[in-house]
């Protein structure tokens, strides 16, 4: 990290199978915001609580995180938002809802 940069957290925890067996550790969400704040970073948290549903499924949590870096970043400030909804609408039509309200939500998303 850049003691200038942005780094975007989405709080979901998916360990890997090291982890799981044992055999390494899982940072804490604690000791990743001290480093990002030691290399003089921005720390944008998302709240996987936060993810919205949509007829009671999660929406893509990848869709939704792409809108919050648009909306919460400087990549907002290199590529347009409208643009992207629109692209991500294109890519993946199946779902079209779903990632419409997933890039949405991520764009307005409540950060920390």
């Amino acid at each position: 990290m850049r003691p200038d940069g942005e780094f975007l957290l989405f709080g979901h925890i998916w360990p890997p199978t090291a982890v799981m067996l044992g055999k390494a550790p899982y940072p804490t969400r604690e000791q990743v915001c001290e480093q990002v704040r030691e290399a003089g970073a921005r720390l944008v948290y998302l709240d996987p609580a936060n993810l919205p549903a949509l007829d009671g499924a999660t929406v893509p949590a990848n869709v939704y995180v792409l809108g919050a870096a648009l909306g919460h970043t400087a990549l907002g400030r290199l590529l347009d938002a409208d643009e992207m909804a629109e692209l991500v609408q294109r890519r993946w039509k199946r779902g079209a809802e779903r990632n419409a309200l997933a890039f949405q939500a991520g764009l307005e998303a409540r950060v920390e």
